[in-house]
């Protein structure tokens, strides 16, 4: 192929123009299923095969992902393969076998790639679109809430817990519309206030000003007003506008301190209301800002103890929450840190009592009780609570004991079986032997 390539790259018979500039030709073989195409961001997956087009080496193959038996794995629209391919991709559907003409500069341009390919080549691809999966926005990433973008937006900043979003939205369930409302703000964090399910709030966290996307929701996090009970949702929002709250970094340790203190008292709002999980939320913005202390080391000895106790505070408030939630685990998690600053905390040691009563681990808890009655001698409910410790640890060695019994007798059970077999065909024989055959089997003494 000569320099001058482009100049005579001629478009193929029977393909669409889908560049709008002739620069890349697509034509469908296998139709796709469905109407959705892969968004900017998602990652796709695809078997191909590549080869030259046009020129004295038209149709020689350079690659294939067939031969492989691998596919091919790339994030639409970041730049990870050539821009030929980006055009493409995004227009195909589900399971669609196409062929694709790339003119050079849609491909690998005037500097080509290795011996294989030379400059200024003209390449077809047949691609088979395999599958595509959004971006994992959920907290946990159990791919509860995935992104497919839809528009981009401006710049980098995403809001984070605790700022002010305005997104309109539409809510779909089985493609049937049951939620529509544009300008709707709430704090993120707290998107239930504004009758959205948990998986909104992390959505918005993904997305920056102006950026448009849909958002496929499990029944984990789609549960909220107006969206059916133990159903998988799609989302559609756009980000309008948000007020972003300033991180921890941003602040210094006087705003640190005073900025705790709104949150906490935020949480303890919800706390009262019975709304645990913005309780959470708010307790944990209140970790963010003062579990390090780096910088308080040279404050004044008040404004450290403030700190100390705004911290512990939340610690205590966290693991009562999560043991409302029936999350013992985290509940045991929270008073340890909670111990950890400050030993004497006799609200610690009696919530992890509580957590470990429900994960039976009866020993340890009655420990616990037994602290916080070295701490707070009349207290009533720690001596309940040591007292049901110690009958749950007598009921558990009796469920032992009686589990034990039980397999020993049929051990027992079993020796005794298999001796009485074993001992049969003796008997059988004798009666053979002419000796009382007509006579019962001897018993055993």
């Amino acid at each position: 192929m000569s320099d001058s390539a482009d100049n005579d790259f001629t478009p193929p018979e029977g393909f669409a123009d889908i560049s709008g500039d002739g620069g890349v030709y697509k034509k469908v073989l296998t139709e796709g299923v469905g109407e959705v195409t892969p968004s900017v961001e998602d990652s796709v997956f695809v078997h191909y095969t590549g080869t030259l087009f046009g020129g004295d080496r038209d149709g020689e193959k350079f690659d294939s992902s067939r031969d492989r038996n691998e596919p091919f794995s790339f994030k639409l629209g970041a730049g990870q393969v050539i821009k030929g391919w980006d055009e493409a991709v995004k227009t195909m559907r589900q399971g669609e076998v196409c062929d694709i003409v790339l003119r050079s500069d849609y491909a690998y341009g005037k500097s080509g790639s290795g011996a294989k390919i030379p400059p200024n080549a003209a390449l077809k691809f047949n691609i088979e679109l395999i599958r595509w999966e959004g971006e994992d926005v959920s907290e946990a990433k159990d791919k509860g809430v995935i992104k497919h973008w839809l528009r981009k937006g401006e710049g980098y900043q995403k809001p984070g817990i605790g700022a002010m979003v305005t997104v309109n939205l539409v809510g779909k369930h089985e493609g049937r519309e049951f939620d529509s409302r544009t300008g709707v703000s709430f704090e993120v964090g707290l998107a239930d206030e504004a009758g959205l399910p948990q998986g909104v709030d992390f959505a918005v966290r993904s997305m920056t000003k102006g950026e448009k996307a849909s958002f496929s929701v499990s029944e984990t996090y789609a549960q909220a007003q107006n969206v059916p009970a133990n159903a998988a949702v799609v989302y559609e929002l756009e980000l309008t506008d948000f007020e972003k709250m300033k991180e921890s970094w941003e602040l210094n340790e006087e705003e640190k301190v005073a900025q705790a203190e709104l949150l906490k008292a935020k949480g303890t709002e919800y706390f009262k209301k019975s709304k645990m999980r913005p309780a959470l939320t708010y307790y944990n913005r209140v970790v963010d800002f003062l579990k390090w202390d780096s910088g308080f080391e040279d404050k004044p000895e008040e404004l450290r103890q403030q700190r100390v106790a705004l911290l512990l505070a939340a610690r205590l408030n966290l693991s009562l929450v999560h043991f409302k939630l029936g999350d013992h685990r985290q509940c045991i998690e929270e008073a340890d840190e909670a111990i950890k600053l400050n030993a004497d905390a006799a609200k610690a040691y009696f919530r992890r009592g509580q957590a470990r009563m429900a994960t039976h681990d009866y020993d340890e808890a009655r420990e616990d009780f037994e602290k916080v009655a070295q701490l707070e001698p009349g207290n009533q409910a720690a001596a309940q609570q040591i007292a049901l410790a110690k009958q749950r640890i007598i009921e558990e060695k009796n469920r032992q004991k009686k589990t034990f019994y039980g397999m020993f007798d049929k051990f027992a059970q079993h020796d005794s079986a298999a001796q009485k077999s074993a001992s049969k065909p003796a008997a059988a024989a004798v009666a053979d032997n002419g000796e009382g055959g007509d006579k019962p089997a001897p018993t055993e003494a």
